[in-house]
């Protein structure tokens, strides 16, 4: 017989709850945008609240929740300002350092996954990039400096069509340089 939600339905499900208070932390980071450092100090915050019921022994499983609100607000919060830091346009021509992560090759050239270290000269707290290139590929765990070009995906043009940029966002890739044809990489 099943449970009807009432004292008892929730005892023993205090992971669900946690999650699904996680799950909408994330949610509420994605849609309402707020810095990083409003989730950090929300997240101070539900920890300060937490630790006196903690030291004492008294804890109750709900006091959790809005810690793993806050949590997963900060953690979404975090990979969005890392997509937002890469700001380069297409077709700017840029010099991008990093160490790469993964790699594919086919026999038109080569796509690195690259954790972006400076691009011009900058240090940059950016997620990785795609950076395509043709020639020897570099092996994941190399450090690299390529000047190419940066190209973003076309946006689609036809309703519920893929949405290439949108994928890649949610992947956390934040653009794609290209050293193909005019660029160079060089393995550091």
């Amino acid at each position: 017989m099943l449970n009807k939600p009432g004292d008892g339905f929730w005892r023993g499900r205090i992971i669900v709850i946690l999650l699904l208070c996680f799950v909408a932390g994330i949610m509420l980071a994605a849609y309402a945008k707020p810095t990083l450092l409003l989730y950090g100090i929300a997240v101070g915050a539900a920890l300060v609240l937490t630790l006196p019921f903690f030291m004492l022994r008294r804890l109750r499983p709900m006091l959790f929740v809005p810690l793993a609100l806050a949590l997963g607000a900060f953690f979404c919060a975090g990979q969005q300002e890392a997509l937002d830091a890469w700001s380069f346009g297409d077709g700017h021509q840029i010099i991008v350092c990093g160490k790469v992560r993964a790699i594919s090759i086919d026999e038109d050239g080569w796509r690195a996954t690259l954790k972006v270290s400076s691009a011009d000269g900058q240090q940059l707290r950016s997620a990785d990039i795609y950076l395509y290139g043709e020639g020897p590929a570099p092996a994941p765990g190399n450090s690299v400096e390529a000047r190419g070009t940066v190209f973003s995906p076309e946006p689609y043009a036809n309703t519920n069509a893929f949405d290439y940029r949108l994928y890649l966002r949610q992947e956390g890739i934040a653009g794609a340089v290209s050293a193909v044809h005019t660029g160079r990489v060089t393995i550091l």
